[in-house]
């Protein structure tokens, strides 16, 4: 991962997607067709608006993200073991105080997503995936990073 203008680059090129496909074909499905009696939850991390908005160069990540998501999401539709839970439509990633640093939610989200297991809610579809999508890049293009900028600066620590 290399770092430009305070924007992470992710080299992904489409052979690289089809690497994940594959990986992901091997490695989760595979496994899924082989034991049609297992039930399995696949959760998508709920990374922090803060990291989405560092991560985009015109949104490039975002899309092969999204594009891979769509291909689990589609995939899985077969497969009446699978199922896939999101929560990136939630106000939960808005908040940096709900992240032990970017990426890595508190344990409130695990609860979060015990419960939507358990009670079969923020499961993605074909037919509800593009809504969701749409919700969550609403909200990554309109999260306001100023505040934080804000209080870095104010912190000086930039200046040391």
């Amino acid at each position: 991962m290399q770092l430009y203008n305070g924007n992470y680059i992710h080299d992904y090129s489409s052979i690289d997607l089809n690497v994940l496909k594959n990986h992901i074909d091997i490695y989760i499905f595979n496994y899924a067709k082989m034991y049609p009696n297992v039930q399995f939850s696949l959760i998508l991390p709920t990374y922090s608006r803060v990291y989405h908005k560092m991560a985009q160069v015109d949104f490039q990540y975002y899309q092969q993200w999204v594009d891979l998501v769509k291909y689990i999401i589609l995939k899985s539709k077969t497969l009446e073991n699978v199922k896939i839970y999101g929560f990136d439509d939630l106000d939960y990633a808005d908040d940096i105080a709900n992240y032990k640093d970017l990426n890595h939610y508190n344990i409130d989200m695990n609860s979060m997503q015990l419960d939507a297991i358990k009670n079969q809610t923020n499961i993605l579809t074909p037919e509800n995936m593009d809504e969701y999508f749409k919700i969550m890049e609403e909200k990554i293009k309109n999260y306001d990073s100023n505040p934080l900028i804000e209080q870095i600066k104010a912190s000086g620590i930039l200046d040391k």
